[in-house]
């Protein structure tokens, strides 16, 4: 009896067992993204990153959009546009993410296909306008850069070219998303939702929703950028030319030294080399320094004209005494000048501003490229290689590297001003008084 019951318990516990060991959690050769053979920790983990990142973009989106609202220093026309960026951007955190998480996690649709319809036509509609909205950005930079007027409280190009620029972001999203509607689309598979892989729709969506934006963004940035270091190096090099003295062509002489002699002729005369020799036997420490020599009353009274620096009747301590007054109005020239330490600080802090006008950029430009660039090469590959078998872990990557970029753009585009900065701190501190 007690062999049967302990047989009866052994072959159970192997059933169990082999079921376990077969079963969709912990299948080893599972393919990522198939949610009949993914495990559970895989499943916990990916949540937890959509979720940070879903709340990284309804949280960051949110504070520019309540910090434009209330904040009236940021009540300006070019902060109602990055907070119209914000709006598209806060959207695709609220209705688009917790959607495709949905999809991602359970490897299937598992709503209705008008749900799906509607999901698509947002996804397409959201991200589309928050490119656009980057793109309106880079304008209105460059037109403040160049256009002296335009950033004047009275001028009509920026009163109503801002507000033309955010409507027609969205109108050309909604001109991105709606063609499906109207024949432009393919039919969706059982328990998928794809945006339409038509040939000639990935074509026009692609181009009109990246590509071109993509050429204006980087023509426009480098455009700024050229004339931020035009600017910086003219500001730059006019400061020094103003804090240097003008030179004049011929040597400036005193007044009591003839007209036939010159600065050049006493330092290269041989009766001044005698007398330096006559009056020091010892090696002088100026002895290989080129030195300029500025002539004044007391030093000329001992210059003879007959180009010697003291007459031959006069005592060595004379001699002596006048050499020296003579010497302490000799400068060396390897020396640098205060003007020319003035023109080199000058260039540097030229220099610094560049390097940080470029980092700006390359940060916005380089975000906006490795986000976006991925999908929409994915995207465009698709339909038109047929014998291409995409990973679906790949295809949810970029498509969620994409979504991230949503939650990088509040911080891009708000964390160099302070005015945002002060803001933000003010909303943080009220939440936690009122707390």
């Amino acid at each position: 009896m007690t062999l049967d019951v302990n047989y009866t318990k052994s072959t159970l516990s192997s059933c169990i067992l082999s079921n376990i060991s077969n079963s969709s959690l912990y299948n080893s050769s599972r393919v990522p993204g198939d949610v009949s053979s993914t495990s559970l920790w895989y499943d916990i983990l990916v949540g937890l990153i959509l979720a940070i990142v879903m709340l990284m973009t309804v949280v960051g989106n949110g504070f520019v959009i309540v910090a434009v609202w209330k904040d009236t220093r940021l009540h300006t026309l070019a902060n109602k546009l990055v907070a119209s960026l914000a709006v598209a951007d806060f959207l695709v955190g609220l209705l688009v993410m917790p959607l495709s998480a949905v999809h991602l996690l359970l490897g299937k649709w598992p709503f209705k296909s008008a749900i799906c319809d509607a999901f698509i036509t947002a996804d397409v509609l959201f991200c589309t306008s928050s490119i656009l909205h980057l793109v309106a950005i880079s304008v209105d930079r460059y037109k403040t850069v160049t256009d002296i007027s335009y950033n004047r409280v009275s001028s009509k190009k920026h009163k109503y070219f801002v507000p033309g620029m955010i409507c027609g972001a969205w109108l050309l999203s909604a001109a991105v998303c709606l063609p499906p509607f109207f024949g432009w689309r393919t039919e969706q598979k059982e328990e998928s939702c794809v945006i339409s892989q038509d040939r000639g729709y990935t074509i026009y969506s692609t181009i009109g929703a990246f590509y071109i934006p993509l050429i204006i963004i980087l023509v426009i940035y480098t455009k700024i950028f050229l004339v931020i270091r035009y600017r910086v190096r003219r500001k730059a090099f006019s400061k020094a030319a103003q804090s240097q003295p003008m030179l004049s062509p011929t040597p400036v002489i005193d007044k009591k030294l003839p007209p036939s002699q010159t600065v050049e002729t006493i330092v290269n005369n041989n009766s001044f080399a005698k007398s330096t020799t006559d009056i020091d036997n010892h090696n002088s420490p100026c002895e290989d320094t080129t030195f300029t020599v500025n002539l004044n009353e007391s030093s000329t009274n001992h210059l003879s004209p007959n180009m010697t620096l003291v007459s031959e009747s006069q005592s060595n301590s004379s001699r002596r005494s006048s050499f020296q007054q003579l010497m302490n109005n000799v400068q060396p020239l390897n020396k640098k000048r205060p003007e020319e330490n003035k023109k080199t600080k000058q260039e540097k802090i030229a220099q610094k501003r560049e390097r940080k006008a470029f980092r700006t950029l390359a940060i916005i430009t380089g975000v906006f490229i490795t986000c976006w660039l991925p999908f929409f090469i994915f995207a465009v590959v698709g339909p038109f290689c047929n014998k291409c078998n995409i990973p679906i872990l790949a295809t949810n990557f970029v498509t969620w590297l994409g979504y991230f970029n949503c939650a990088l753009n509040p911080i891009i585009y708000t964390i160099f001003s302070p005015d945002f900065r002060a803001a933000f701190k003010k909303i943080l501190t009220n939440c936690v008084c009122r707390n």
